[in-house]
């Protein structure tokens, strides 16, 4: 990363939809420092944000 932030893994999906963001499709604004891997976090892709129950509850239930 050299002199890079390391920004934590959250997807973009986890950002205030409300925003008046710069980019509202990224939920960016100009000149925000964007993770290294953002094509992986953008809202289409992965969602990191916390689920309402826990992946164990989940499997006990299918």
């Amino acid at each position: 990363y050299g002199d890079y932030p390391k920004l934590p893994d959250r997807s973009q999906q986890e950002r205030d939809p409300w925003y008046d963001w710069d980019h509202p499709d990224l939920r960016l604004n100009w000149g925000e420092p964007i993770h290294w891997d953002l094509d992986m976090y953008i809202r289409n892709r992965v969602d990191t944000s916390p689920t309402p129950v826990s992946w164990n509850t989940m499997c006990k239930h299918l």
